[in-house]
């Protein structure tokens, strides 16, 4: 399916959606846990962003890849 390209589009596209979903619920749970002070701010956020571009990427690029022809 992933060799047309609109059934990629929408995979990607949702992933995206889910990757920013993950993104605030990584920071979210961080600052539940108590990480919810200036001097750990930017920390936090820093961990859910790499969380979430993690596996969003890990989710894309198996598509972008039998798109281009890299896989079969």
């Amino acid at each position: 399916g992933f060799q047309i390209p609109w059934v990629t589009l929408l995979y990607v596209s949702a992933n995206l959606l889910l990757g920013m979903h993950l993104y605030h619920g990584g920071y979210s749970l961080l600052q539940s846990l108590g990480l919810n002070h200036p001097r750990y701010n930017a920390r936090a956020r820093l961990a859910a962003r790499g969380f979430a571009f993690l596996v969003t990427t890990g989710n894309v690029v198996m598509p972008i890849a039998v798109l281009i022809g890299l896989i079969h």
